[in-house]
């Protein structure tokens, strides 16, 4: 009997695993595809200093907060990618919007808002994606001009969507 417990426990472990090195689980079934080229990095103190030193919410920000959650590096290019708590996806557009930039494109429909800027001479897109009905998932990247050009289409907005799916 104990060998059919142990073969049960096992089996929970070991369907919770996610197939594939290439895609990521954030949360109610929902995965990223992470390029093979993308390389899974620590969310160490460097990381989250970065992370909010380019994508936090404005201080006076009462409402909601969007922890990083993965970080990943590709070539010459960084991927944070951030679960919202507490805020809407709205919410979280407003805050984009509001954002001090040099934009270079946006757009934004009921499921996903894009915005592509420079700030301080960084490459920067961020990405709200609604999924599910209540549902939202934040990814941003940092690049350097260098990199910009190879990897811009890596990161416009019919890229980020298909990049997130529903198994």
């Amino acid at each position: 009997m104990k060998i059919v417990y142990i073969f049960f426990i096992f089996f929970i472990f070991s369907s919770c695993q996610v197939n594939s090195e290439n895609e990521i689980a954030i949360y109610n079934n929902y995965f990223f595809s992470k390029k093979p080229s993308e390389t899974n990095k620590p969310i160490n103190f460097d990381a989250k200093e970065e992370y909010n030193q380019y994508f936090s919410l404005p201080i006076h920000q009462k409402k909601g907060q969007i922890p990083i959650f993965k970080y990943f590096e590709g070539q010459g290019y960084k991927i944070f990618i951030g679960v919202p708590f507490q805020i809407t996806f709205q919410d979280i557009t407003k805050q984009l919007i509001s954002k001090e930039k040099n934009l270079i494109s946006n757009s934004k429909n009921d499921s996903l808002s894009y915005i592509n800027y420079i700030k301080n001479k960084q490459w920067i897109t961020e990405s709200v994606l609604r999924v599910g009905d209540s549902s939202t998932i934040y990814l941003a990247t940092l690049q350097d001009s260098a990199h910009y050009a190879n990897n811009k289409k890596i990161f416009d907005a019919d890229s980020v969507r298909q990049r997130f799916y529903k198994k």
